[in-house]
């Protein structure tokens, strides 16, 4: 989209992911940004920014092991699409 002109930058997907997160749907929230890294190519780490409010609902784990989960539901996502947290740049740890 960017390199069409019909968007500058990432702001959207931003937006997008900021008014999921308002609503608390944290595993819905998860599977917005597996979307948005299949097919809207954003151009930052938006793992980076929304780590934490993904894995707010695995609490109950560790850190680290919510942390692995998490990715492991977007990879999960990522692969039911053809792709891999490992070739997609909005998924980078």
């Amino acid at each position: 989209a960017v390199a069409h002109g019909l968007l500058e930058d990432d702001t959207e997907w931003h937006n997008c992911l900021e008014e999921m997160q308002s609503t608390h749907m944290l595993r819905q929230l998860r599977e917005l940004f597996a979307y948005i890294c299949c097919f809207c190519q954003p151009t930052s780490p938006l793992w980076t920014a929304y780590k934490i409010p993904m894995m707010e609902d695995l609490a109950d784990l560790k850190r680290h092991a919510a942390k692995d989960a998490a990715l492991q539901h977007i990879d999960q996502i990522l692969r039911m699409n053809g792709l891999d947290s490992n070739t997609i740049y909005c998924a980078s740890q």
